[in-house]
């Protein structure tokens, strides 16, 4: 296992040149990294270096607490927790995603079942997952998971579908089917996109049931509980 700390380290092993920006009137600008430490780290990488694969897991270097950025502190420790975890027990990959983005109405219909699948087949003990975007008052996209390996991104919008207002609307009405559902949900920090969808349009989630924030709070008060560093914390990919 290669554990490079900081940017130039991180981009030394993926062999990654560096760039130049151009100034707005021309010329030469600054030089910039290709791949940054803040988005890689904690991620882990099968590298191939001299014809032999090794594991990369890149981290912060530590000098960077000494010039007092200690915002990030938590996120270096946390990383070196998951390398001592890997170096004893072995590196394993996250399992594939299906990441459907921009699904189609069948893509949508099959989703729809295999909630339903989930739910006579799991009951209680199944989990539908969702998170909405929203861009001011407005709420652009839903995204649902059920099994932990298939996400359906809906959109929300009329200029996100080739049939404008029809297909956004029956979007819409696939959001609120989903949302009534009797399966348990899950969020994280869900007290918005709960309050929002009742507030706005007077659904309230059935079952409701598990929020991530808060159970990451249970399990260690003092450490940070946003989702984008406990995504880096317990996935492989870069985010």
């Amino acid at each position: 296992t290669i554990v490079p700390m900081g940017n130039c380290a991180l981009n030394a092993v993926l062999d990654t040149p560096l760039k130049q920006k151009k100034r707005r009137g021309g010329g030469p600008g600054e030089w910039v990294w290709p791949v940054t430490i803040s988005a890689w780290r904690g991620s882990v990488n099968p590298v191939v270096l001299g014809g032999r694969t090794v594991t990369v897991v890149p981290t912060f270097h530590p000098a960077m607490f000494l010039y007092g950025d200690g915002g990030n502190f938590q996120a270096w420790r946390a990383d070196w927790v998951k390398i001592a975890r890997g170096v004893r027990a072995g590196w394993t990959q996250d399992p594939e995603l299906n990441l459907l983005v921009a699904p189609t109405w069948e893509q949508v219909k099959r989703f729809e079942q295999l909630v339903q699948h989930t739910w006579h087949r799991e009951r209680d003990d199944a989990l539908l997952v969702f998170d909405i975007e929203t861009i001011g008052k407005m709420t652009d996209c839903v995204a649902f998971c059920v099994d932990g390996t298939i996400t359906l991104t809906l959109p929300l919008l009329p200029q996100c579908w080739p049939g404008g207002k029809a297909d956004a609307r029956e979007a819409w009405r696939v959001f609120e089917r989903l949302i009534h559902h009797p399966i348990p949900k899950g969020t994280w920090w869900g007290y918005f996109d709960v309050f929002r969808l009742e507030r706005q349009h007077g659904w309230q989630v059935k079952k409701w049931w598990w929020d991530g924030y808060n159970l990451h709070h249970l399990l260690d008060p003092a450490d940070a509980h946003g989702l984008a560093y406990c995504a880096s914390r317990e996935l492989s990919v870069p985010y």
